[in-house]
């Protein structure tokens, strides 16, 4: 799987000054706000699309895009709406940062590797497929087919976490993971096209390229690598 550059992330980036082509739909047909399958399953009711998604994540595992694991998918109705949640767990890797467990009080506030961001990610835009999404959240006015929740196992990751540290306690030597919250911003002088340089966090961190053409207006506080791209601002 590749890195996704999407939901909060790419709000935050339009809210900081950068310029982003619009996401492109899995389908040219799929209507404004809605998933690329909602129109041949607009009437089934949320059972039967909850039975969609589990077949979804079957045949993802088949195919090897997602990782072997366990997904069960459930669905809850209340008045005023309903959900589907998927809930990961037995993954054949640990989802956690190393850096964050090792030191919980630290200032490092990415809990999960980049890898399981991108997991996360993943099912998620499995389940939005079947549902529509016409809120407007600066109104305050919320407008779905129904909310999608994917997260790890609380008791598989809180295994997760005792196994990591253990192996910190007995010394071994974790090399840190590959992170993917938001934004990771790189040393300018390991900056390669495509990545995002940021004077306040000249941190050392892998790096996430971008998928999409980016371009900003110049800020002192949020500078794009343009002269790495060959390109003005």
């Amino acid at each position: 799987m590749g890195p996704v550059f999407s939901g909060e992330g790419r709000q935050m980036a339009i809210e900081i000054g950068f310029k982003l082509a619009p996401e492109p739909t899995a389908r040219p047909t799929a209507k404004p706000g809605c998933g690329d399958k909602y129109e041949e399953t607009k009437d089934l009711d949320i059972a039967k699309i909850a039975k969609l998604v589990r077949e979804d994540i079957k045949a993802a595992i088949a195919a090897k895009t997602l990782p072997a694991g366990k997904y069960p998918v459930r669905i809850s109705r209340y008045a005023g709406g309903q959900s589907l949640s998927v809930t990961l767990s037995d993954l054949p890797f640990n989802p956690l940062n190393p850096e964050r467990v090792r030191n919980p009080h630290s200032n490092q506030d990415v809990f999960y590797s980049g890898e399981a961001v991108e997991l996360i990610h993943a099912v998620e835009g499995l389940a939005k497929a079947y549902g529509y999404d016409h809120s407007d959240l600066q109104s305050d006015y919320f407008n779905v087919r129904f909310y999608t929740h994917v997260e790890f196992g609380s008791d598989w990751e809180a295994t997760q976490r005792e196994a990591l540290k253990a192996r910190i306690a007995a010394g071994e030597a974790i090399p840190p993971v590959r992170l993917s919250c938001r934004f990771t911003f790189c040393k300018k002088s390991e900056a390669t096209p495509g990545d995002i340089y940021c004077p306040e966090h000249d941190v050392s961190a892998t790096v996430i390229p971008l998928p999409l053409p980016v371009k900003t207006t110049v800020d002192p506080q949020v500078a794009f690598l343009t002269s790495l791209l060959g390109e003005e601002v």
